[in-house]
């Protein structure tokens, strides 16, 4: 995940948040930022810009929700999780 012209490492996420490693020490709780998202699982890739919020963020760990998803981008996500669970 792209954040600030930096990349962290994804931990988790889901169709609606992130969390990833190493940016607890600059964002905030309630703090609004701009992400890109990308995320390979081969053969698979899903990439996309959008907004989101801090949830929370602890030692290493930060957990933020995407605020920017229209249905579109959703109906993406969910296909790509639905291709990781499937094993492919």
């Amino acid at each position: 995940m792209r954040i600030d012209s930096c990349d962290y490492p994804l931990v988790n996420w889901s169709a609606i948040s992130v969390q990833i490693l190493g940016h607890s020490d600059y964002l905030a709780k309630g703090q609004r930022f701009r992400m890109q998202v990308e995320i390979t699982d081969k053969p698979e890739m899903i990439a996309f810009p959008c907004e989101g919020m801090i949830l929370h963020a602890h030692e290493e760990k930060v957990a933020a929700q995407f605020l920017s998803t229209d249905k579109n981008l959703r109906a993406r996500i969910l296909k790509f999780l639905g291709h990781k669970g499937s094993g492919l």
